[in-house]
């Protein structure tokens, strides 16, 4: 007969194995950052993700069994409850698992010996020995980052050097793009109008942290590439900096600012002169191209001006009256796209594209300013922007087999993203217009006021907004003159069983902000 202390440990260990799981899911979805992490923990989707509270009610149930004993017999019933919780989501294959690089198999590795070790090693009192293997379940990762990132760390420098030595020996024109939204979507756009006339390394997606930069240097930077365009975002001061001190860009595009990661950052100022250190890295003759759509990137392209170098500086917006190197105004707006007119250096020309949105019209304005800077002609420019492809997930339109549109903007979640996502859903001919939404994280401070003010402009176009984040409700509520419109609902299953029951053919859903499971589901039907 199998001991009753064995049994207990197996439920242990398959609760553990889930709890570790789940926690490095996000660990790595957080790029191993302890300070992201620490934002996504304070939330409410992180502290539901993370089982934040069923943990926290463990460390209760030995706070007082230790006091009075029974009271422990608590902790093997709630043990056995995560066993079968993690148990159930496997067999439905919702159990989020990291990718198992070589860095997380370590980290597993480290977490395994804690968690081993205390329970089945360490000589101890026996509800003693389980309070410390449930220390080791939250520590092991921890200390798995910091071990690992010695490593990795070191890894990093000696990339750096070799993307470096690549750099100089090819020589390609280095564009670099920074800002708090259009970051990718004006890369995209510039790589594909470059690539019309000339041969073209991007970055991939939105693979923009010093890893992904550097590596996609080593591999695949060639001696026949003309222009390497890259993405660059930062979280901290510095983070820019030392990435471009890899890079020395020749190019540098500001794409816009507003109020995001200011959890990381601390404050708005900060976030601009983090964005600006991709301008202070250009060297003489160097290039830096300014979306004053947005205003706050005006006070940078001043800035610009005082640096003391021979920097080049150029200024685009949409729907700018002023004299600036670019300017575009949109004729109009169909089924099929936009014609829009766009003047630069006197010469206005008209330009039918793929896109329905502003925005990133607004976008594309500065990538068409910078190919033409390059020598890139009027008339590949005009080919191009009739078939411009888009990231995944960034205002992509598609019809279900039911005939259901949905507005797929899943990629990412901006306070400017958002406000073009809802602009091209009140474009859009709906009978019923439906958004699905987790909210904005990581804006401090400005969370509140940011969120009321998307409430008003969803009140003003939707029937129904579903949201996932309770963090958000009493804002989205407040900026709504009927907040009977929202409905507060965190599981992806009910979410989309609510969008089901609420839609016909002639529906239009928004799906704002990372809900996998959401957009998967109507890609497939």
């Amino acid at each position: 007969m199998v001991p009753a202390a064995l049994i207990i440990k197996i439920i242990f260990l398959l609760q553990a194995a889930g709890l570790v799981t789940v926690w490095l899911y996000w660990i790595q979805t957080k790029e191993y950052r302890l300070d992201r992490f620490t934002v996504f923990l304070k939330n409410p989707d992180g502290i539901r993700e993370l089982l934040v509270i069923p943990t926290l009610i463990k460390f209760f149930i030995f706070a007082v069994g230790f006091v009075f004993n029974p009271f422990l017999l608590l902790y093997l019933v709630e043990i056995l409850l995560l066993a079968i919780y993690f148990v159930i989501q496997i067999l439905k294959r919702k159990l989020r698992k990291p990718v198992f690089t070589k860095r997380v198999v370590r980290i597993c590795l480290i977490s395994l010996v804690f968690t081993f070790t205390t329970l089945f090693l360490y000589q101890t009192e026996y509800w003693v020995r389980f309070f410390l293997s449930e220390l080791t379940l939250l520590v092991g990762p921890l200390v798995g980052i910091y071990v690992t990132g010695i490593s990795v760390k070191n890894t990093l420098e000696r990339e750096k050097k070799t993307a470096k030595d690549i750099l100089e020996k090819f020589s390609p024109t280095v564009i670099a793009i920074t800002g708090s939204y259009g970051k990718t979507t004006t890369k995209d756009f510039i790589t594909q109008i470059l690539s019309s006339k000339y041969i073209v390394l991007s970055t991939f997606k939105n693979q923009n942290t010093h890893f992904g930069i550097v590596r996609r240097i080593i591999s695949d930077l060639k001696k026949n590439h003309k222009f390497f365009v890259v993405e660059i975002g930062a979280y901290k001061k510095d983070e820019i900096r030392k990435i471009a001190e890899v890079l020395k860009p020749d190019v540098a595009v500001i794409t816009g600012l507003e109020p995001q990661h200011l959890e990381l950052f601390g404050t708005f100022e900060n976030l601009k002169r983090a964005k600006f250190e991709l301008v202070e890295s250009l060297g003489e003759k160097g290039l830096a191209f300014f979306n004053i759509t947005n205003p706050e990137v005006t006070t940078l392209q001043n800035l610009a001006r005082r640096l003391g170098k021979n920097i080049k500086t150029y200024t685009y917006a949409l729907n700018n009256k002023g004299r600036l190197d670019a300017t575009s105004h949109i004729e109009r707006i169909d089924s099929d796209g936009a014609t829009f007119k766009i003047t630069i250096d006197d010469e206005t020309k008209e330009i039918r594209t793929n896109l329905y949105s502003k925005r990133l019209i607004e976008n594309l304005t500065g990538a068409i300013l910078v190919a033409r800077r390059f020598g890139v002609e009027w008339a590949r420019i005009r080919e191009v922007c009739r078939k411009l492809d888009l990231p995944d997930g960034t205002l992509n339109v598609f019809k279900t087999k039911s005939g259901l549109t949905i507005i797929d903007d899943s990629y990412n979640s901006t306070p400017h993203g958002f406000e073009a996502a809802i602009e091209l859903l009140s474009q859009k001919e709906g009978k019923k217009k439906l958004v699905a939404t987790t909210g904005i994280i990581e804006l401090g401070d400005q969370s509140y006021v940011i969120h009321k003010k998307l409430g008003e402009l969803l009140d003003a176009v939707c029937d129904l907004v579903i949201l996932r984040n309770k963090e958000f409700i009493t804002a989205f509520k407040d900026g709504m003159r009927d907040p009977t419109k929202i409905r507060l609902i965190t599981d992806s299953k009910k979410i989309i069983n609510l969008i089901d029951k609420n839609t016909n053919s002639k529906s239009i859903v928004l799906i704002e902000g990372k809900l996998p499971w959401v957009v998967d589901h109507y890609r497939k039907i």
